[in-house]
């Protein structure tokens, strides 16, 4: 644990690293990681250099998706049922199972079966990463270097190069609720009737939450928010609970021009242009006169 310890403290260091990112949960305890001494020489460190830091909450095998440790709550493969008071990300993978548990020879460590790789579909990680972002939450995904993975990742990068303003440095407009919890649980996983292995019934939980809460995924950025649509809308959308800024602008991301719109009550009428800018989803910037409890969107 000391060579360990010094080995860790050096590449902090070198790299000047901003955040440090534990995988401690599975079998031992924090205790004889030294995870505590760590985070506090850590934290002292990135104090005396100026620097920001975080680090996530797998610490050990007690100190694991509690909302209780570390900065940043993550879940493996799992989403959120709200916004919740604390930041948190999905740790995500690409295929339908993590890289280390398949050796080289396609041999599934654990059953010691063939293992038959299969990839989710772009549009489905998409989707689920909008819905995760509009709670709060963030996406890190584990890349394989495949030809398919690297398309599907692309098809994804093509189309925040268009709706990046929409996510990056956004807040979500719905207010945190103190009972959100992870989704979904060990036990729903365990006994469900889905096909696949652990990893794709998760994921199915997952992408059936995002859907159930969409069309439309709200995030905030100042006094812009960001309505995000799934799918075309068609010639008309109407934008629920949000009411705009008299004589200001509504756009399309990736569409320059202003788009026609009428305030109904606490609902946007918008109407759309003829060309999409992108697929999968549409992003409509609004400016609104404030965000202090006048806009509650669902």
């Amino acid at each position: 644990m000391e060579f360990y310890q010094k080995q860790l403290k050096d590449a902090v260091q070198e790299a000047q690293a901003d955040f440090m990112f534990f995988d401690g949960s599975q079998l031992t305890p924090s205790a004889y990681l030294k995870t505590p001494e760590l985070l506090a020489w850590y934290y002292n460190w990135a104090d005396a250099n100026g620097k920001a830091v975080w680090v996530n909450d797998d610490l050990g095998i007690k100190e694991v998706d509690q909302w209780s440790f570390g900065d940043v709550c993550e879940f493996e493969g799992c989403t959120v049922t709200a916004v919740p008071k604390q930041a948190w990300m999905d740790w995500d993978i690409l295929r339908n199972e993590w890289n280390c548990w398949v050796n080289e020879y396609g041999i599934h460590q654990l059953t010691g079966e063939k293992w038959k790789w299969e990839y989710r579909q772009p549009e489905d990680l998409l989707q689920s990463f909008i819905y995760n972002v509009s709670r709060g939450g963030g996406w890190l995904v584990q890349m394989d270097n495949t030809k398919q993975a690297w398309a599907n990742m692309n098809a994804i990068g093509a189309w925040l190069a268009v709706n990046g303003e929409a996510i990056y440095a956004t807040r979500p407009l719905l207010t945190p609720q103190a009972d959100a919890t992870s989704f979904p649980s060990h036990e729903m996983v365990r006994s469900a009737k889905r096909p696949g292995g652990e990893w794709a019934k998760r994921f199915s939980f997952v992408i059936d939450m995002a859907r159930g809460k969409g069309p439309i995924y709200f995030t905030k950025k100042g006094n812009d928010v960001f309505a995000i649509h799934w799918g075309w809308p068609g010639e008309k959308l109407v934008i629920p609970g949000i009411t705009a800024k008299p004589g200001s602008a509504i756009r399309m991301l990736g569409v320059d021009e202003d788009l026609k719109w009428n305030q109904t009550g606490s609902d946007i009428e918008v109407s759309l242009p003829n060309a999409k800018p992108c697929n999968y989803a549409y992003s409509f910037k609004i400016r609104i006169p404030a965000l202090g409890g006048q806009n509650s969107a669902p």
